[in-house]
Order: structure tokens, then C-alpha cells, then sequence
């Protein structure tokens, strides 16, 4: 049977003896209530309201034929070609009139009887697979559709919080009518929930659907793994719209400043701005340009987490708002109780690869590496000054791709600052004190370039936690002739001399994974504490891995190293934690 015949039959199907009875409550009818006093105590409404006095208007806005146009593109994209009949009756409207119409056919093909309190579930679940489409649409799909993506994507964050709002208000009295409304959300909610985990493709949650609405129809007690019975699992889901609320809530606020701070930047001072409870301080004026952000909540023995941008351009606000993207993530991965750092270095073709801290740079600009080391000593001495607050002397140093070789080179060139490097994306270029290779992958000429003897007691004091994808060599590169893995630096001139990179490959393999091996067991030798893992079935980013699907269909979907690196860096500040408490607990045993 193909997946035409398949649809058309799933959704002609009509199973009527396994329907609840009409305005039979359902055993979750009570709790309703409750979750909407959570909802209301839980999001933080009055953040969006304090920023901007009132909800902002949704600005695209959608004919009737647009509405039409795109709504049969998008079920034609799942295999959808007939029946799909998009209401002409709407004239024009903002996105909700387009999200409605998705609703509206989606419920009309699922024939689930009306009478059913889970009727709605099959329609929000559908609006998660149609956002997603939206949001990957081509510039020249956008085009033709005549959609400006950026206001696109902010009237999508505005639909959310506006239904939060509408959910909140419907939980003061949930009745028969509005309860399916309930019940959609909240099961649209875990839908996308289990997408996301199971890193599901656009096949997969019209797969994942289509099996949700057989077990509604059926009559099934679970419904996306929740017993409809169980009323911890209902508070589950309310927990998981709570969530949802907030990140989409908080998106909206930080876009906006976005904008604000990078009308700052281009002025060229330093400034201090203000972001959902934290501080954040653009240095501009004096020095190397960094980000830094304190968190509200942050702790009387915290560690500075740093991380360098790894963006290809020289572009101020481009530069400044990846750095500002960074510390985001990275506050929420240490759970906003250490502060972030993130220094700017720019890519600037034709110059020496100063965010890798290559050859050229040192030898470009001796001072480079101290440069780099009074952001870090300003940085605390900004915290100390603003918190009264004395971090703890060594740093979290991290670094994915470009900034993973920025922090591999950084932590040779000061290891005795670094509590623990994690690195990601950079096999292909791991250091290793050895007096037969030149920086960056060697020690041969340290002393010459740096002025000091390498400290190999303190580079053995680090912990280094490296990770790649098993995917990594598949792309490949051209440069200066030469065919080769393009995340591996040993390769390319711009990053590793020439001769060095042969010296490296001559000593510890040809092939990346091979010479990462080799490497990482040498070092272990020498007394160096690392781990180095390979990610199954994940490849450099992202964008690589809708490249790589696209070109080996049917096959386990291949995903980018985002999930698996977040659990990596969580794990190491945890680790980094753990370690500290230790410490403390063997000073205070220690007599006096």
C-alpha cells in the first residue's frame, strides 16, 4: 500500500463504539482549573508587558489567495494532493487566519467525530508540522509567497503567546466548548516534545500524527505516551505549555533588545543593558571587544564560563549578535549561575585566522594571547565590582568548530588558567606537547613565540572533554588544490602552516579519526586528563545534516551535534562542580 491509498484509508476510517459518550466529563475535567492558576502564576507575562506596555499587533498580513496558496503547498509537502479544499470564504487576516485554515482542513480530513473532547488534538498537532515549514522556507518560496521572514517569524512568537494568554482565560471555566480547545494545546504541546527528542524530519511528525489520530479514533487510553487518566501526567503536559510559554515569551523580549543593543554597538561605547533579570556589558572602547553576561542568580563561588564567536565575518552587529546568541545558550546550560564571557574576534579574509589564534596571529601581534587574558581579568574584576563577588581563579573554557580550536590553542598557550576545555568539532587539530612539532599543534618554538617555558604540569591540570560528530569527514573542501575533510584544520593553511600540518599527519595518521586516536592516547601517556567521544550518527551542524538526508534518503536520519553537545557541556560543569565542592571539603579537613 502506498502512502496515498494509506492516508485516504486512515483517514476514511470511522470507529464509532470506542467514542466517549456525549457530555461525559472526562476524569481531568477538575484539574483544569488548577493548571490555569499555574500557567498565570508561572509565565512571565508581565515581562513582556513591563518591556512593551501592551501585547504588540501581528504584522504580516495574508489575502485569501496567499492563505490558500500556501495552505495547499504545505499539505501537497506531506502528500496531501486532494480533498484539501482551504475555506475561500477568507478574504484577508494576519497569521491566525493561516494557522486557521491549516486547523480547519486538518480536522475535516481526520474525521474524528465532533462529539470527541480530543478532536482538536489532531489540528494543534498539525500547526506544529506547518510552523516548521514555515520557518524553513526558502528565500525564494518567501519570495513568491510575497512573506518577510524575520516579521514572519516574530507574528509566529506572538500567535503563541496570544493562545497562551486565550488558554489562561478559557482554564478560569473550562466547559465543553472550550475544553477541546484545552485538550489540543496541551497534547500539541507533548507532540512537539517527542518530535524534538526523537529529532524527527518533516516525514516523521506527519507519521507521528497520522498515528495519533488512529489511536484517538480508536479510543486508546495513551495518547503521545499520556494516559488520558493520569492526572500527573496531565500536569506534565501543563508543565510542558508553561515551558513553551516562556521560551517563546522570552524569544520575543530578547529579539527586541536585540535591536536596541545593536543600535549601541554601532555608536562604538560601552554600554550596560538589562535582559530578562541579567546584566549584560558590551566592551567596545578598551581592549579586545568581548560580551559578558552576569546572571542574576549567580553564586558566591562561581566560574567564569568563556567562549570565543566563531562567525566568518568582520561585521560588528553580525559578530555581537552571535555573542549575544552564545550567552544565551550558555547561561542555560549552567542553569544562570555563572557568569558568560564571550570574546569578539573577527574573520577578516585575507588576514591572519585571528579567531583560531593561528601562526600568523602571534607572530601578526605578539600580545594577542595577553589581550585575550585581560578580558578575562576585566571581566571579573566587572563582576567583583557590580556583585562584590570573587570568582573562582581558573575558567570554564569551551569552544564548538572555530571557537573549539580558539580553546584548544588558548588552553596551551595558559593552561595554568583553565579548570576544564570542552571542545568540540576539532579533532583534526588536537595539541599535544611535543617538542618535534611547532605551534599551534606543538611546543617546538613555545618558548620563542610566548616568552615563557610551557607549564606542563598545569596542562596536565586541565580536564579536557572533546567530542565530534562520526559524520565530520564527510564534507569535503577544495583549498590551494587540496581535497580534503573541511573541519579539518591540519589540512588548510589559514589555520595550520603547511608543513606542520604535514609533520602532524606524518607522526599520527593521514586520516582524521585515526590521528585524533593516536593523539588522544599519547596524551593520556604524558599524564594529560582527556576524553574524547564520537557521536554516532551526528554530523558538524545542522545545515550539514539536512544536506546529508537530502542526499541519502532512507536512511536513520543523521542530525548536527546540538542535543549531544549541550548534554557534553552540562555534564562537564557538573563534573567542574563536583570537583570544586571536593576541594573545599579537603581545605576545611586540613589542620591549621
Amino acid at each position: 500500500m502506498g502512502i496515498k491509498e494509506f492516508i485516504t484509508k486512515l483517514f476514511k476510517r470511522k470507529e464509532y463504539e470506542a467514542l466517549p459518550e456525549a457530555n461525559k466529563k472526562p476524569p481531568i475535567y477538575d484539574e483544569l482549573k488548577e493548571l490555569g492558576k499555574e500557567i498565570e502564576k508561572q509565565t512571565n507575562f508581565n515581562g513582556l508587558i513591563k518591556d512593551f506596555g501592551q501585547i504588540p499587533e501581528l504584522k504580516t498580513q495574508f489575502s485569501g489567495e496567499q492563505i490558500i496558496k500556501i495552505a495547499t503547498s504545505f499539505f501537497e509537502s506531506l502528500g496531501i494532493k486532494e480533498n484539501i479544499n482551504v475555506d475561500t470564504t477568507i478574504k484577508h487576516g494576519d497569521i491566525r487566519y493561516l494557522f486557521q485554515a491549516i486547523r480547519q482542513v486538518t480536522q475535516r480530513l481526520s474525521k474524528i467525530e465532533t462529539n470527541d473532547q480530543y478532536i482538536k488534538v489532531a489540528p494543534k498537532c498539525m500547526e506544529k508540522i506547518f510552523e516548521k515549514y514555515l520557518k524553513n522556507l526558502p528565500d525564494t518560496e518567501l519570495k513568491e509567497f510575497n512573506l518577510h521572514r524575520n516579521n514572519l517569524q516574530e507574528d509566529i512568537l506572538l500567535m503563541h503567546i496570544i493562545e497562551a494568554i486565550k488558554l489562561k482565560d478559557n482554564l478560569k471555566g473550562p466547559n465543553d466548548i472550550n475544553i477541546k480547545s484545552i485538550i489540543g494545546k496541551l497534547y500539541s504541546t507533548k507532540f512537539e516534545e517527542i518530535c524534538n527528542r526523537d529529532k524527527l524530519n518533516q516525514k516523521g511528525h506527519f507519521r507521528l500524527l497520522l498515528q495519533t489520530i488512529s489511536a484517538i479514533k480508536s479510543g486508546q487510553k495513551n495518547i503521545l505516551e499520556t494516559d488520558k487518566n493520569n492526572l500527573m501526567q496531565l500536569r506534565s503536559l501543563g508543565n510542558g505549555v508553561i515551558q513553551d510559554t516562556n521560551n517563546h515569551i522570552n524569544q520575543f523580549i530578547l529579539n527586541k533588545k536585540l535591536i536596541e543593543i545593536m543600535g549601541k554597538i554601532e555608536i562604538g561605547q560601552d554600554f550596560k543593558e538589562n535582559i530578562l533579570g541579567h546584566n549584560i556589558f558590551i566592551n567596545l572602547e578598551h581592549g579586545l571587544p568581548f560580551v559578558l553576561t552576569i546572571p542574576s542568580n549567580l553564586e558566591k563561588n562561581a566560574t567564569l564560563i568563556m567562549e570565543s564567536n566563531n562567525l566568518a565575518s568582520n561585521n560588528n552587529q553580525d559578530l555581537f549578535k552571535q555573542g549575544l546568541e552564545i550567552s544565551r545558550s550558555l547561561l542555560e546550560l549552567s542553569n544562570a549561575r555563572n557568569p558568560i564571557l564571550v570574546s569578539i574576534l573577527p574573520n577578516v579574509e585575507n588576514e591572519p585566522y585571528w579567531q583560531q589564534l593561528s601562526l600568523d596571529c602571534i607572530e601578526n601581534d605578539s600580545q594577542i594571547p595577553f589581550r585575550i587574558l585581560e578580558t578575562i581579568e576585566k571581566s571579573k574584576k566587572i563582576i567583583k565590582d557590580e556583585k562584590g563577588i570573587e570568582l573562582n581563579d581558573k575558567i570554564f573554557l569551551n569552544g564548538y568548530s572555530s571557537s573549539g580550536v580558539f580553546a584548544q590553542r588558548l588552553a596551551l598557550i595558559y593552561p595554568e588558567i583553565i579548570d576544564t576545555a570542552c571542545i568540540g568539532g576539532a579533532s583534526g587539530s588536537i595539541p599535544i606537547p611535543d617538542s618535534r612539532l611547532d605551534y599551534p599543534l606543538g611546543i617546538k618554538n613555545y618558548e620563542e613565540l610566548f616568552q615563557k617555558p610551557f607549564d606542563m604540569d598545569a596542562y596536565k591540570n586541565i580536564n579536557f572533554e572533546y567530542y565530534v560528530g562520526s559524520l565530520e569527514s564527510y564534507v569535503k573542501s577544495n583549498r590551494n588544490g587540496t581535497i580534503a575533510p573541511m573541519h579539518d584544520m591540519s589540512y588548510f593553511a589559514i589555520s595550520v602552516p603547511t608543513e606542520i600540518g604535514k609533520q602532524q599527519r606524518e607522526l599520527f595518521g593521514d586520516e582524521m579519526f585515526e590521528r585524533a586516536k593516536k593523539t588522544v592516547e599519547t596524551l593520556k601517556e604524558q599524564g594529560v586528563k582527556i576524553n574524547h567521544k564520537i557521536l554516532y550518527n551526528c554530523i558538524h551542524n545542522d545545515k550539514e545534516a539536512e544536506k546529508y538526508n537530502k542526499e541519502n534518503p532512507g536512511i536513520p536520519i543523521v542530525t548536527g551535534v546540538r542535543e549531544e553537545r549541550d548534554k557534553i557541556i552540562k555534564i562537564a560543569l557538573r563534573a567542574m562542580k563536583e570537583r570544586q565542592k571536593n576541594r573545599e571539603k579537603e581545605e576545611k579537613n586540613i589542620p591549621n
